[in-house]
């Protein structure tokens, strides 16, 4: 245990309690108590990576838009905690995607990216290595395939930045978000792994990329 996981935990207690209220806060502390949860660990090869990117249409992803992210907050469905990730764990890095109808812009999808100038409670990341944290999408969205270009958008400007490789850890039970990996995205399962939490903090193995 370190100051910079007490000060993760800190604001996200602050930001579940400011933005879902303090019944979900006393949900979110029971169930932190003990808890042991399993996760697939994936990994994507830009180099050797075929990235296929489809015509995006009337979809528009862009990268470290603040104004789109603040106005976002403004949107009762786009509330949660994904889109709070810049003042959780000072990322600077993420892309959303949204599309046009109507005239009207709607946000849809949203992913973090984090490379190793950030906290990590799992991954030693290399200097040519990021991980994808926290893909959502907004619930009336899903099912549309908007994670899956995304995700395959982001491993292409990932590539052009340079970067070697992607990892990303998904819950297993989360058939949806290990689908994307997995299947639509063609990201290598490398192993399951356990997390235990136990009075908030996260115990686990650490593993290096």
């Amino acid at each position: 245990m370190n100051y910079q996981s007490i000060y993760h935990k800190f604001f996200i207690v602050k930001e579940v309690i400011k933005k879902e209220g303090v019944i979900s806060f006393f949900q979110y502390f029971f169930n932190s108590i003990y808890l042991k949860r399993f996760f697939n660990l994936y990994t994507y090869n830009l180099i050797n990576g075929d990235i296929d990117i489809c015509d995006r249409g009337s979809i528009k992803v862009e990268k470290n838009n603040f104004e789109l992210l603040l106005q976002s907050r403004n949107v009762s469905e786009c509330s949660s905690i994904n889109f709070y990730y810049d003042v959780i764990d000072n990322c600077r890095d993420f892309y959303i995607l949204s599309f046009i109808d109507g005239g009207c812009r709607y946000l849809a999808s949203i992913c973090w990216v984090y490379d190793n100038s950030l906290y990590n409670k799992i991954l030693c990341l290399s200097n040519n290595v990021v991980e994808l944290k926290h893909l959502y999408t907004v619930d009336r969205y899903r099912g549309c395939g908007y994670s899956s270009i995304l995700i395959r958008y982001i491993l292409s400007d990932l590539k052009l930045q340079g970067y070697d490789s992607v990892v990303a850890i998904v819950e297993s039970n989360n058939a949806a978000s290990n689908i994307v990996f997995k299947k639509k995205c063609n990201f290598s399962l490398i192993k399951t792994v356990i997390l235990y939490k136990i009075l908030f903090f996260t115990i686990s193995k650490k593993y290096n990329f």
